[in-house]
């Protein structure tokens, strides 16, 4: 059972990067599905004996079902996990403070007229 309070523990339906070694015809084949995901850039990394190299995000599940129709994959990482771990750096609290603390840094600001009596960014 995985233990859901630890970012890095599998959990049921996460995705992994997933390899596969793909003829063209094997590609045309996996591109044309809409339940795979083949993230933001989809990419075909030519191999010199013809394959080529093809990334999918995906779960256990379908990692076995691409297995037992004769997929050649390599399991990588689980991004899943990955995210959870990059999330539970992300703090919690209001950083501006419900608009009273203007933002800081190289952005242009456009900040609320200033209140009487109060500060640039600061809610009226």
């Amino acid at each position: 059972m995985p233990d859901e309070t630890t970012p890095g523990a599998e959990q049921p339906g996460d995705r992994f990067a997933v390899t596969a070694l793909v003829t063209p015809a094997q590609a045309a084949e996996l591109f044309a599905r809409d339940d795979l995901d083949f993230g933001c850039r989809p990419r075909l990394r030519p191999d010199a004996d013809g394959t080529a190299s093809l990334v999918i995000l995906a779960s256990r599940r379908t990692i076995d079902e691409l297995r037992a129709k004769g997929h050649r994959l390599t399991v990588g990482e689980n991004v899943s996990a990955a995210g959870r771990a990059r999330l539970a750096e992300v703090g919690r609290g209001d950083r501006f403070e419900g608009g009273r603390i203007a933002p800081s840094g190289l952005a242009h600001k456009h900040l609320r007229p200033r209140p009487p009596g109060g500060s640039p960014g600061q809610a009226p």
